[in-house]
């Protein structure tokens, strides 16, 4: 007899649908303020669907599957089941991800992605039993801006602006006209240039504006700093405001080809470091692609620790 029910997850739901997600990840907070955003900026014909488990009125589980946003492919899909640690090992997940797959049959996937933990191994044997193989994994760090010591860096920014590059936010390049093109341009070059399982996609510039603005809660256009020579931006470093905590989250990092080995990334950075201690001390959080030594190396530098990695999995399903 089946003890569960599996739904659409309404509005009404959110509440429980986030306290499900902040009680399954250690390392990953989150508030219904914050799905509410994930929803109404992804690309509008973009799927994202949600679906509780509830046991005796009580919601237990979650699940959703949805395109990838930076890396599309129409039949490309990433899925998530998530349980409260107190009703694990009693098939709620192995329900949610067989709802999930029935679900998904009829957008006729051909590859499914799906992420777990470095701490969570119920989470890892549960997607590789299921035939997922890990494709990727990003390392996560955490910086301690309250006891930064910035003695080792002295004179970078210095050496830097004497070359004639030189390092703004956002904001103050307002009085630039062609600002949001030239950062949507960086931004996609940088991107696909970065460690990746299949090539990056950029959301539409409409859309990609719209969350660069005050319509995204969670950005701050005084965190966002750009490095620029002769006017060409050749940089660019950023944080987000966290989704459920007062921590910094880093958005991206990368300098263009032709500038690396300069120390150009490690000025930006050093600039977010600023800007978080300016803002009261913040904890800045952060995952970098375990073969990206270079960006692996400069966060060492600066003192970030080491924390949880996340697995990124990956199945190919047979074609019809």
């Amino acid at each position: 007899m089946r003890i569960y029910e599996i739904k659409p997850v309404s509005d009404a739901d959110y509440a429980a649908y986030v306290n499900i997600l902040n009680n399954s990840w250690s390392t990953v907070q989150t508030t219904i303020a914050n799905q509410r955003v994930d929803d109404q900026q992804r690309q509008p014909h973009y799927v994202l669907r949600r679906f509780m488990a509830e046991h005796e009125d009580v919601a237990v589980g979650c699940g959703r599957f949805c395109h990838v946003d930076f890396m599309h492919h129409p039949q490309r899909f990433y899925w998530e089941v998530d349980v409260l640690p107190g009703y694990r090992r009693r098939g709620f997940g192995n329900a949610m991800y067989e709802h999930l797959m029935n679900e998904l049959a009829a957008y006729n996937p051909i590859e499914l992605l799906v992420a777990a933990s470095s701490d969570c191994p119920d989470g890892i044997r549960f997607v590789e039993k299921r035939g997922y193989t890990e494709a990727i994994r990003y390392q996560g760090a955490s910086l301690d801006t309250a006891h930064f010591d910035p003695i080792p860096f002295a004179g970078l920014l210095e050496g830097l602006q004497a070359e004639g590059i030189v390092i703004q936010s956002l904001a103050e390049l307002a009085a630039d006209p062609e600002r949001d093109r030239k950062l949507y341009a960086l931004e996609g070059q940088l991107q696909a240039e970065a460690p990746m399982i299949d090539a990056a996609t950029q959301a539409e510039f409409a859309i990609w504006q719209k969350n660069r603005s005050a319509e995204n809660p969670f950005f701050l256009p005084d965190a966002y700093f750009v490095a620029l020579y002769d006017g060409e931006y050749i940089g660019l470093s950023a944080v987000v405001a966290s989704q459920g905590d007062d921590r910094l989250e880093t958005f991206f990092t990368g300098v263009q080809k032709a500038y690396r080995g300069r120390g150009i990334a490690l000025a930006l950075k050093l600039r977010v470091v600023e800007y978080a201690q300016a803002l009261g001390n913040r904890t800045i959080i952060t995952s970098t692609a375990s073969t990206n030594d270079p960006m692996r190396g400069i966060n060492r530098r600066l003192g970030f620790v080491l924390q949880p990695a996340e697995l990124v999995y990956k199945k190919m399903l047979p074609t019809p």
